[in-house]
C-alpha cells in the first residue's frame, strides 16, 4: 500500500511538462516526507491506541494537512473527530461510512462501521 502512494505521488511529478531552464552546475533536490504516512501505519498497526496517541498524530504537519483538507469536503469532520475515528479504527480496523441508518454515532455525525 505505502509502496503504491509512493508510485503515485512520481507519476504525478512526472509528468510531461516543460521544465524551466536552470544555471549550470546548480543541483536541483527534492525531498519526499513520509512521516505523516510512517505515523498512521505505526498508528493503525497498534493493538490499541488511546486518546494523547491519537491526538499526537495532529502533531505532524502532513497528518494536520490532510485533516484539515477533510473539513474541507466534509464540514462535520474535525480534529477532535479524526482522534476519536482513529481510535475506532484502530480497535476494530473497520473502515468508517456516513449512512442515515447508523450503528454506531458520534459526534462528528450518524455513521455506520463496515469491514
Amino acid at each position: 500500500m505505502l509502496a503504491r502512494l509512493a508510485l503515485a505521488g512520481l507519476a504525478v511529478l512526472s509528468v510531461h511538462q516543460a521544465a524551466p531552464a536552470h544555471p549550470a552546475g546548480v543541483a536541483i533536490r527534492v525531498e519526499f516526507d513520509y512521516s505523516a504516512a510512517e505515523l498512521m501505519v505505526d498508528a493503525i498497526d497498534r493493538p490499541t491506541l488511546n486518546e494523547a496517541e491519537a491526538g499526537a498524530l495532529l502533531r505532524n504537519r502532513g497528518v494536520a494537512a490532510m485533516v484539515a483538507k477533510t473539513i474541507v469536503f466534509s464540514p462535520q469532520s474535525t480534529p477532535q473527530g479524526f482522534v476519536a475515528d482513529m481510535q475506532a479504527f484502530v480497535a476494530t480496523h473497520r473502515y468508517l461510512e456516513a449512512t442515515s441508518r447508523s450503528t454506531g454515532s458520534t459526534s462528528t455525525g450518524t455513521r455506520s462501521w463496515r469491514s
